[in-house]
């Protein structure tokens, strides 16, 4: 056991025992919790099995799936960074309240990328598919978990922080998580099922909603976080892919500008701006 003090929390440190989705810190004297834990990250969008050998190999379907994947790992990593660090958080602290700003942010980030969905994404694939019902199942797994999320959002934005209580707020996100996490997964495996339509249809749908939503995007909030969300070690389908496309010198600029205004609260994603994992700042 360790006795040195922990900032955020005032408690000394000990060292964790380790289990499943846990990372090994520098220098391998403790191991801690990551963001890949308690809701599981999507490493695998199915396309590969042979349940799927029917898709064309160059259909857009699969790079929805992908891509989506892509999304909906950095919603996890978010709810993840958020339910390891919420029990060690001083209440009535400056870090308290940058940690009620990073709930926000992702609560904010999960709500609109599920606005985008229903507005824009959904509708476009039911012109695609010529079915107004399309997507309605996604629509109802939306309302199994909104009410959940909708009371987090409640907490987070009316708490104090000298009020804020850790425990209720990893007992808010178990009320949703796991709802959210099987439309997350299961989601993925839906967009497959586009490969009997147009691929480029469905590629100009998807393209639509990401034009809007990367319009929408703060380069003060948004781009901050999505970023300290990533894991460039990951693989995807036995691959590592790049999210988002944000060219090297544009990191560079988001990480000297855009996320010093919030700078504070960006301590508590799991990565830097370049994706590169990091030990969570308020876990135990």
């Amino acid at each position: 056991m360790t006795t040195e003090a922990n900032t955020i929390t005032g408690q000394p440190a000990t060292k964790s025992q380790g289990h499943s989705g846990n990372i090994t810190l520098t220098g391998g004297d403790s191991i801690k919790p990551w963001a890949d834990t308690p809701y599981t990250l999507i490493a695998d969008t199915t396309a590969s099995h042979p349940s799927n050998a029917h898709i064309p190999e160059k259909h857009y379907c699969r790079d929805m799936a992908y891509i989506m994947a892509q999304i909906h790992n950095t919603i996890l990593r978010g709810i993840n960074s958020i339910y390891n660090q919420a029990g060690h958080i001083k209440p009535g602290t400056a870090d308290c309240e940058d940690f009620i700003f990073y709930n926000r942010c992702v609560y904010d980030f999960l709500h609109h990328h599920h606005r985008m969905e229903e507005e824009i994404f959904f509708p476009s694939l039911r012109e695609v598919t010529g079915d107004p019902a399309f997507c309605d199942v996604l629509t109802k797994e939306h309302d199994v978990f909104d009410a959940g999320a909708e009371k987090w959002k409640e907490y987070i934005y009316t708490v104090r922080p000298e009020e804020y209580d850790g425990l209720k707020l990893k007992a808010l996100i178990e009320g949703f998580g796991l709802a959210l996490h099987d439309h997350l997964v299961a989601e993925i495996a839906w967009l497959l099922s586009m490969s009997k339509y147009d691929s480029n249809a469905c590629k100009k749908a998807f393209m639509a909603t990401d034009k809007k939503a990367s319009a929408d995007a703060s380069f003060y909030k948004d781009v901050p976080l999505i970023l300290g969300c990533q894991d460039t070690t990951f693989q995807i389908d036995g691959k590592k892919g790049i999210f988002p496309p944000v060219p090297t010198p544009l990191l560079y600029l988001v990480k000297y500008i855009f996320a010093r205004k919030h700078a504070s609260a960006w301590r508590f994603a799991p990565s830097d701006v370049f994706g590169q994992k990091r030990e969570l700042l308020a876990a135990a």
